[in-house]
């Protein structure tokens, strides 16, 4: 089942919404990632996903729990594989200072 919801303050999330992220995948975006930042995998709110797990097994200093993007990110810079019905939000949200 999927969760009612990754973020809490969220309004648009969708229940089909959730699609992980292969280790894979990140082996292949890792030498995009800086490694002297504080990462934060910002989408791990009632989520499956092992991407935070992932990104610290490759070496990056990853801060996650049960963060709500929208609330309380945290961290130098966002690594995540943000959900879909949200991205307008979260593009928003990252642009503003």
């Amino acid at each position: 089942m999927v969760s009612q919801g990754l973020f809490q303050s969220n309004p648009v999330k969708t229940t089909h919404d959730e699609y992980y992220t292969q280790k894979s995948a990140w082996q292949d975006k890792q030498e995009f990632i800086p490694r002297d930042k504080q990462i934060c995998e910002a989408f791990m709110l009632n989520s499956k996903s092992s991407s935070a797990v992932y990104l610290t097994e490759l070496g990056f200093n990853v801060t996650w729990s049960d963060i709500d993007f929208f609330i309380d990110d945290k961290g130098d810079v966002v690594v995540s594989n943000c959900p879909y019905s949200c991205k307008k939000e979260v593009l928003l949200k990252a642009e503003t200072p």
